[in-house]
């Protein structure tokens, strides 16, 4: 038996449907899907779409990442998201492109579920790990396949492809299909078969990244949410510096200049300073 594990795809249609095509191409019938299904990248309906035709055609388990937390509680609450804003551009964008349905399947999806092997085992499989580890952790500690001779977890989040143990348990990430730190500018994804044990293949492959940034200037992303979407073409080239890191340094700038800082309501210019200080490599603790 073989498990396709897929997390983070982040609406990256493309890489998407690179992986789509060789788990299918190894007769792969079983996916588990990690949440965060759109945000950052141009096009969601397309990856929403590729979404629904994989639940119809395989048996897959999905859960819901903090992205889908988003889309809910903003057609709830109708957060003040702004246009032409790096906080929240993007997620105006994506959410715009979402269908009413979508945001209903969104609902339905657990947090957590306890996933039942073929043996009887029941692997916990969640959005985000139970210990924060940081890149620096699982970079030093990641196995990059073998046996996996522990309770095991399952998790995406971090957009980390590895694993490292963690009370006695080890945590397994597939790595992001759609926005991969230390991805090598390749999707990242991994494969759970049943050979003399549970053993854990982590994969990388190449797909039409070009094509991704192309469509993110179409969709004229980098006006929307202009520093936000200068890191999503960062990491699709190759950077090991997350979304997160800028934003928590913008805000740490904002707060310098302004006594307080309270997202979304961060100067466009703090951002900039950002990543000047992401450029300059001081100190950059990599999450």
């Amino acid at each position: 038996m073989k498990i396709a594990l897929i997390a983070d795809i982040h609406g990256n249609h493309q890489a998407f449907e690179g992986v789509i095509r060789y788990c299918e191409n190894q007769r792969i019938e079983d996916y588990i899907l990690l949440g965060d299904y759109v945000g950052e990248m141009p096009k969601p309906e397309i990856t929403m779409k590729l979404l629904y035709e994989l639940m119809e055609k395989h048996h897959c388990t999905l859960i819901k990442g903090n992205k889908e937390d988003y889309w809910i509680r903003h057609r709830k609450e109708e957060n003040c998201w702004g246009d032409y804003n790096t906080a929240t551009g993007s997620l105006l964008y994506t959410y715009s492109r979402l269908k009413y349905e979508d945001i209903d399947f969104f609902e339905t999806l657990s947090d957590t579920v306890f996933y039942e092997l073929p043996d009887g085992k029941k692997v916990k499989i969640s959005h985000k790990p139970p210990h924060s580890y940081t890149a620096n952790e699982i970079i030093e500690k990641q196995n990059k396949s073998g046996i996996l001779d522990k309770e095991f977890t399952i998790s995406g989040h971090r957009h980390i492809q590895g694993q490292l143990e963690y009370d006695g348990k080890i945590i397994v990430n597939p790595g992001a299909v759609g926005v991969p730190l230390f991805g090598d500018e390749k999707t990242q994804f991994a494969v759970l078969s049943d050979e003399g044990g549970w053993h854990i293949e982590y994969i990388s492959l190449d797909y039409d990244k070009e094509g991704v940034i192309k469509e993110l200037y179409e969709e004229k992303l980098d006006k929307h949410a202009p520093y936000w979407t200068e890191m999503s073409i960062r990491i699709l080239n190759g950077g090991h510096v997350s979304h997160a890191v800028m934003l928590e340094k913008a805000m740490d700038i904002c707060r310098e200049k302004y006594g307080k800082c309270e997202w979304p309501d961060i100067p466009e210019h703090c951002y900039k300073e950002a990543i000047s200080w992401i450029d300059a490599g001081k100190n950059v603790v990599l999450q």
